[in-house]
């Protein structure tokens, strides 16, 4: 299987249900917001605020919950199988294996 450049994002194809706007639509899509935003009353700008504040809440709250249990789980640490050793290398010697005499 050939390696797959970080930017090819092809395997997300089938899983995205609309795709992103190009970049160049990016900023007219961000005036755009802020006209609307700005076009509204206060009564619905507060409307919108009194729903988004607390759904960023529960978000920020729910990833920090989830990063903290990252942060203190077990780690088992890394090992890789004897394939991938680097001919030559010292530690590829399993700790159960005899050493000969000149090795050290």
């Amino acid at each position: 299987m050939a390696a797959r450049s970080p930017r090819d994002r092809s395997h997300l194809e089938p899983l995205m249900a609309t795709r992103p706007p190009p970049n160049r639509f990016r900023p007219l899509t961000g005036a755009v917001l802020v006209f609307a935003w700005d076009h509204q009353s206060v009564g619905i700008q507060s409307a919108i605020l009194s729903i988004g504040w607390p759904v960023l809440y529960l978000i920020t709250v729910l990833q920090t919950i989830f990063m903290v249990k990252k942060l203190v789980r077990r780690q088992r640490g890394f090992t890789p199988p004897d394939r991938f050793l680097v001919q030559g290398c010292r530690a590829q010697v399993p700790v159960d294996a005899p050493r000969s005499k000149d090795s050290d």
